[in-house]
């Protein structure tokens, strides 16, 4: 099974695939799509955008994007769908090597009965790899359970990156107190031009079973095994891997709770680096917790997990990860994240490639009327990579003007 999507060669058709099958229930069901316009004009301004180690090297950059993008939802009596398209088009006119248009589509349904539950996530996009190679502080609204952290951190200019991903998942409660669960993930990420040993494109499929135990009305306790194949495009890095995990979660209710996991993996790789190839063996730890009140709300990550990257393997990435958000008046409302990643590559096979970086991001929005808003914003990131001298970093100020429809 691994290997039938390995050798799927059209992967936009999967994403296409996907969305039309979590569009049929809905549509069969004649439910109403509530439409979200939203727009939006940014002005940038960046003094290392390419993240240059070299002082010479660093210049300020200025830019304009413009985001038009729209969320369609569908509810049903059992569930209900989502779907987000957004186009970016921008130009850096002290840069022209900055591609200029960028594409996303975003997918969560999720469909519901008395004793089973449904939940499909997809997305793809086209991005420039300037931009691509550093994954958001920020917590993506219809995705924020997002496992992987893909990004190689190698960024160059006049380039692009696809990424497809989907992950179904379906839990059918056996008893009162026990339910099976089994999910998969599929991601692919193709690049316009490799860069040999440090970011190459990748295939890779995970697959789990589980069982869940209800240890009491807001405790679950989870058992789960599963098995992964990575395959790099070039064909230097094959690697099978063997999971067995535990989970532990805890809700006080549906807007906040707490849950860990723990995984041990087992890891067969074969690499043109390595005659005979390697066995390595590997443990991840880490702690979820979020909350939302009447006017705030957060997200926090920390730990360890397992994540395909582009820098050419399996990495073991642990993060410290913080999202906030609260309402500071009626029409102004104010954002902070902050993501530290220690990308470390299983069995080191990319060890002279691994790396440590930062993103923080802050904003402050103000709506002008019910639909309209203004807002600034502040973004920095680092990165310090092992086996090259020095660190990088880069500020970014910018100031927007957008447009938020109300559902309608």
């Amino acid at each position: 099974m691994l290997s039938l999507y390995l050798e799927l060669k059209n992967k936009s058709s999967l994403i296409g695939l996907a969305v039309v099958s979590a569009l049929v229930a809905p549509v069969a069901l004649a439910a109403e799509a509530q439409v979200q316009p939203l727009f939006e004009i940014r002005a940038v301004a960046h003094d290392n955008l390419g993240m240059s180690r070299v002082p010479a090297e660093q210049t300020d950059e200025y830019g304009t994007q413009v985001d038009l993008a729209a969320l369609v939802v569908w509810e049903t009596p059992t569930g209900s769908t989502s779907v987000r398209p957004r186009v970016r088009f921008q130009d850096y006119s002290t840069d022209d090597d900055v591609t200029n248009f960028e594409a996303f589509l975003d997918l969560r349904s999720q469909f519901e009965t008395e004793r089973s539950r449904f939940l499909l996530v997809g997305r793809f996009d086209r991005r420039d790899s300037i931009l691509a190679e550093f994954a958001d502080a920020s917590f993506d609204d219809l995705d924020p359970e997002d496992p992987t952290s893909p990004e190689s951190g190698v960024q160059t200019f006049d380039q692009t990156r696809q990424r497809y991903e989907l992950r179904p998942s379906y839990s059918y409660r056996l008893s009162e107190r026990t339910s099976f669960d089994i999910s998969a993930s599929y991601q692919s990420i193709d690049y316009s031009e490799e860069i040999p040993g440090r970011r190459v494109g990748y295939d890779y499929v995970l697959g789990e079973v589980g069982l869940t135990w209800a240890m009491g009305s807001q405790t679950d306790l989870k058992l789960f095994g599963g098995a992964s194949q990575y395959e790099r495009d070039d064909g230097l890095n094959d690697t099978d891997s063997l999971q067995a995990g535990v989970a532990l979660e805890h809700r006080w209710s549906e807007q906040s709770g707490v849950s860990a996991r723990v995984v041990f993996q087992q890891d067969d790789i074969s690499s043109g680096d390595l005659p005979g190839g390697l066995e390595d063996e590997n443990v991840s730890a880490e702690v979820t917790m979020f909350r939302k009140g009447e006017v705030d709300e957060w997200r926090l990550v920390a730990g360890s997990a397992f994540s395909p990257t582009s820098a050419g393997g399996i990495n073991k990435n642990t993060q410290l990860r913080v999202s906030y958000q609260r309402s500071l008046s009626e029409k102004t409302r104010f954002s902070a994240a902050i993501r530290h990643v220690d990308y470390a590559s299983v069995g080191d096979i990319n060890d002279l490639d691994e790396r440590t970086y930062t993103t923080a991001d802050l904003e402050i929005r103000r709506f002008l009327t019910p639909t309209w808003y203004f807002s600034a914003g502040y973004t920095y990131r680092s990165q310090d990579r092992d086996g090259q001298p020095g660190s990088a970093d880069d500020n970014e100020l910018f100031i927007s003007i957008g447009y938020q429809g109300l559902s309608r």
